[in-house]
């Protein structure tokens, strides 16, 4: 059984990259993943299904990301670089835990390469503040 990660937090409306490290299990040697198809999804429960939604007050509740694995000299060493662009995640609600995965298709199979959790921290431009009014004497 993969053990449940918690991923470093991040501020809503910031761009967020995960570097994703495949290695075969048994001798912990670099898997090619030149290619492979990486999807990820960020959601608020384990419930919700895996379309990417967003709520009546405008949060997102769920966020997906695909990634195909371009051929690069680091893919060749089971390297990748996903990333949350932050016209996604400045939607997220803040000061929550997102459950996410990562997961790679290989010929017509899916993997979970990785389940864990995030804290997206609320990010202070997010803040509503009442205009006030002044009168000068």
């Amino acid at each position: 059984m993969k053990r449940l990660v918690e991923l470093t937090p991040f501020y809503r409306g910031d761009d967020y990259a995960l570097q994703v490290t495949v290695r075969n299990k048994i001798d912990q040697s670099p898997i090619d993943i030149t290619h492979w198809c990486l999807s990820s999804t960020m959601k608020l429960s384990d419930a919700l299904n895996d379309e990417p939604q967003i709520d009546k007050d405008g949060y997102r509740r769920v966020l997906q990301i695909v990634y195909q694995v371009p051929d690069t000299e680091e893919s060749h060493v089971g390297i990748a670089h996903l990333l949350y662009p932050n016209e996604k995640t400045n939607d997220l609600i803040g000061n929550t835990f997102y459950q996410m995965d990562i997961q790679a298709e290989i010929s017509g199979s899916v993997i979970t390469l990785m389940k864990g959790k995030v804290l997206v921290l609320t990010d202070v431009t997010r803040r509503h503040f009442e205009q006030l009014n002044y009168e000068t004497a």
